[in-house]
């Protein structure tokens, strides 16, 4: 391609190929504090040893997907406890709505499902492209933070807080995005 976009095949192999990690060289100084650096920088070789190291904002985006698997989770035992096993495990043709817990309980997997359609693009462009500064950072840890304390509002049915919780989450994806597109 001309000038200078990066292909798909180029972009998809930097995102495919696997990482590794990069281990800290100790520093060629002498003097009084270069043991002491020399020996930081061993410890954190041996931390890092093997171990490939999450960017905040990927680990916030599996903590965020981990959040689904735990609301979609109470989800399922609310509507066994409310339909029963056997009917959930049929076609579920003829099953009424849910109601009640239920009904609470699939809004907020759909409310955190639509917020993790913006969110993780977001998060996969910014590690693929490298952007990660400042902002994507705190917009991440708000985005998953903000995410937690609105389920948990959303399923104790804490009313007028809730939206509050949203409207954080949805700063911090607006955060990620503003650092993306060079707005922050």
């Amino acid at each position: 391609m001309s000038g200078g976009a990066a292909s798909f095949r180029e972009v998809a192999g930097k995102f495919l190929e696997p990482r590794r990690p990069v281990a800290p060289q100790a520093p060629q100084v002498d003097g009084p504090g270069a043991q002491a650096e020399a020996l930081k920088v061993k410890l954190r070789q041996e931390a890092h040893s093997g171990a490939e190291i999450m960017s905040v904002e990927l680990t916030m985006l599996t903590y965020s997907v981990g959040l689904l698997f735990v609301l979609v989770f109470i989800q399922a035992l609310a509507g066994i406890r409310a339909q029963g096993a056997v009917p959930l495990a049929n076609s579920r043709d003829g099953l009424p709505p849910p109601s009640g817990f239920h009904a609470r309980m699939k809004r907020v997997v759909d409310n955190h499902r639509e917020g993790l359609t913006m969110f993780a693009p977001l998060v996969l462009v910014a590690a693929v492209a490298g952007v990660s500064n400042g902002t994507t950072v705190l917009g991440a840890q708000l985005f998953f933070y903000s995410r937690v304390a609105h389920a948990i509002l959303y399923i104790l049915g804490v009313p007028m807080v809730r939206p509050l919780a949203w409207a954080v989450g949805l700063a911090g994806t607006v955060m990620v995005f503003a650092a993306l597109v060079g707005l922050a």
